[in-house]
């Protein structure tokens, strides 16, 4: 009987499966609609999910750091306020729609708004944690984490490129943070398979 795949929730090494994972995120959506001063407070988070941005590199995102190619995909591009490293990151749908919402023209680059402190954004999920029944302790450096390991490590996306995206100047800053999934182990051995059948 095949087990399901493991999704790392933390740091210190919990684990949810997939499907703990995703009634996780279906109780967060509900508690969001329960509370819209905390859903407009947490954009945020999302933004941090699935760009890989650390708090402080959110916090002073500007227009300047958003480009777009001659393929009119965007994305940004910024120094890392801790080191001072590059992040390069393309823009996933979800984000530019953050960004248009809080927008004052078509150009998702005109966006404004006002990042609380990290200490309230913690606040305000742990409220949503208790509205949805999340036993575990959801923060905002969670996000960057999640955005490591399960938007992009266990989506194929090679080590290196996560490393480029969350702006580290070195491949074993980012194996720390991206601990190898079973699920990610064996399609990568499947490959492998293929060649040698």
């Amino acid at each position: 009987m095949p087990t399901q795949p493991i999704v790392r929730i933390g740091a210190r090494g919990s684990r949810l499966s997939r499907a703990q994972a995703g009634q996780m995120q279906r109780r967060i959506a509900a508690a969001l609609g329960a509370g819209p001063e905390d859903a407009e407070r947490v954009a945020p988070l999302v933004i941090i999910s699935t760009t890989g941005l650390s708090y402080i590199d959110l916090k002073y995102l500007s227009k300047e750091h958003i480009l777009k190619d001659n393929e009119d995909s965007f994305f940004i591009r910024k120094p890392r306020q801790k080191t001072g490293q590059d992040s390069v990151i393309p823009l996933l749908p979800a984000v530019k729609r953050i960004l248009q919402k809080y927008s004052k023209t078509d150009d998702i680059r005109d966006f404004q708004w006002q990042v609380l402190s990290n200490q309230k954004m913690n606040q305000r999920l742990k409220r949503i944690a208790t509205l949805a029944r999340v036993s575990k302790s959801l923060h905002m450096h969670l996000a960057r984490h999640s955005f490591a390991t399960t938007v992009t490590l266990c989506n194929g996306v090679p080590l290196e490129s996560v490393s480029q995206m969350m702006g580290h100047s070195s491949l074993r800053q980012t194996q720390h943070y991206a601990k190898i999934v079973p699920l990610k182990l064996k399609t990568d051995m499947d490959k492998i398979s293929e060649l040698f059948k």
